[in-house]
């Protein structure tokens, strides 16, 4: 070739862009000192890449690291392109693109980022649109997960002076509904592990639609004029649904659901194990009423 960049070891040959991108993986993260531990963190390493770039990390990136003497990643996994209306690509090239700091201003950063998690499966295509991302956020963030937190938290408010009841759960209802919960940080880890993270949030969302139709099948706000306890128990229930949603959903929504945690009052500090816990919220916390936490989203 006459163009590129002279190989110091061989004038004959240029290296292509390729070599020189693919190696700043490497020297990126090797720190002097450190290579030991580099090599054991490496043999892990998921690499996660667009398919028009399968071929440059699967048979020239390889020979390479076996060059070098160092270990192959545990996994190149290719993930899909986003897609236009008309099923084409979306490309800079083509000029059919959409800004994602104009899709924050409809939707949030929060709510852009619900919907590319939820709406692709790793390693196939998926369709991009306002519209498509609108009608998620109003479907399972301000009718689901939203009105949930409004209900329940208007509830406590009213009949409970805005603090947790002492109130134990004891109802088949209830438990049921709560073992649904605890159960979920292990279906989520599963899916992360098997790459679809769109299935972990579909978990998550399935178990904030049960804990809508409990509410509505208990209704609090009509047992409270006669069981108030039992009222207690069904809004203890929800909140702590919410609480662990709350912690499920934070690497998807990390900014919304540090004022979810907050409303429901959980504590400030949560770990993923702490969503294996029931039962967890305190008698006395206060529950915040506030604006809804995703209001609805009218496409103009």
């Amino acid at each position: 070739m006459a163009w590129g960049i002279e190989i110091p070891f061989d004038k004959d040959y240029v290296t292509y862009v390729w070599f020189d991108a693919l190696i700043n993986y490497v020297t990126a993260v090797n720190q002097p000192g450190k290579e030991k531990e580099f090599e054991e963190t490496w043999k892990k390493a998921i690499h996660l890449i667009g398919k028009d770039i399968l071929i440059t990390h699967t048979i020239y990136w390889p020979p390479m690291l076996m060059a070098l003497g160092l270990p192959l990643p545990k996994t190149i996994f290719a993930h899909g392109w986003w897609l236009t209306g008309n099923n084409s690509k979306m490309s800079k090239s083509e000029g059919e693109v959409v800004k994602p700091l104009d899709m924050k201003d409809i939707v949030g950063i929060d709510g852009l980022r619900y919907f590319l998690t939820r709406d692709i499966i790793l390693g196939n295509d998926a369709q991009f649109s306002k519209e498509l991302v609108i009608q998620r956020v109003n479907v399972e963030l301000a009718n689901n997960l939203g009105n949930l937190l409004s209900r329940t938290s208007q509830l406590i408010n009213k009949y409970f002076e805005g603090k947790i009841p002492d109130i134990k759960i004891a109802s088949s209802e209830a438990t049921h509904l709560l073992d649904l919960a605890t159960s979920m940080p292990d279906k989520v880890k599963t899916e992360i592990n098997k790459f679809a993270p769109q299935a972990a949030v579909g978990h998550i969302v399935d178990l904030l639609t049960e804990a809508n139709k409990y509410l509505e099948n208990q209704a609090p706000w009509k047992k409270a004029k006669e069981d108030l306890n039992s009222a207690g128990e069904t809004l203890i229930t929800a909140l702590e649904v919410l609480r662990i949603a709350g912690i499920l959903l934070s690497p998807v929504m990390p900014e919304k659901t540090v004022e979810l945690l907050k409303r429901v009052g959980a504590e400030e500090k949560i770990s993923f194990e702490d969503a294996k816990t029931a039962q967890a919220l305190k008698p006395g916390t206060e529950v915040i009423k506030a604006d809804p936490l995703f209001p609805r989203i009218e496409n103009k």
